[in-house]
């Protein structure tokens, strides 16, 4: 049988019996009182030294909804583009590209247009309804005006936002959202800014 001796200190031995012998085998030097105080300093150094680090700050799960103001104040808005006036049998067909910039899904639009002719006289309003219109998305609608001749009117007022659903919006923040642009031969203007595009 392999006989374990044990390494004496003295006149004293120092070790553990191992399993199924009878010998005993030394204490790893890390064993000793003066090695365990050590490991505990440096245990305790390291506990210091991760609790001394920056405090993190934290967002309040419960913060209130931006205000349909904020929303339209910070982004980008809402693209209304006259794109083309055409001819056709009914009257004159106006052709608007719409474009949602906005950080939510505008889920219904309705704009009241009016119409000048060539000598600035108001010839007509109009109700434009937009389709829903995701978020960051491009689409194109078209709008026949009956009995009405492409070559006499004179520009288009963007004069209201009368309805608008989304989250946290509301027909007063698409209206402030609302980018009138042209790219037709007459002008698309709206009535937060008589200048225009």
């Amino acid at each position: 049988m392999n006989v374990i001796r044990s390494i004496s200190s003295g006149n004293r031995s120092s070790g553990f019996i191992l399993p199924g012998g009878k010998g005993r085998t030394p204490w790893p030097a890390s064993r000793s009182w003066h090695s365990r105080t050590t490991v505990w300093a440096a245990l305790a150094l390291l506990l210091v030294t991760a609790g001394s680090g920056p405090a993190v700050a934290e967002t309040p799960s419960n913060a209130p909804a931006p205000s349909p103001q904020t929303v339209a104040a910070t982004s980008p808005g809402i693209t209304v583009e006259l794109n083309r006036l055409e001819t056709v049998d009914k009257g004159c067909r106006l052709s608007f590209v719409f474009t949602n910039a906005m950080p939510v899904a505008v889920d219904g639009l309705a704009i009241e247009a009016v119409l000048f002719d060539t000598d600035g006289r108001v010839d007509r309003f109009l109700l434009l309804k937009a389709r829903p219109l995701p978020q960051g998305k491009t689409r194109v609608q078209q709008f026949d005006v009956t009995q009405a001749s492409c070559a006499g009117i004179g520009r288009v007022l963007l004069n209201d936002v009368t309805a608008c659903a989304g989250e946290g919006l509301d027909a007063s923040a698409c209206l402030e959202a609302i980018r009138p642009q042209s790219r037709a031969d007459i002008p698309f203007t709206t009535a937060l800014s008589p200048t225009g595009d």
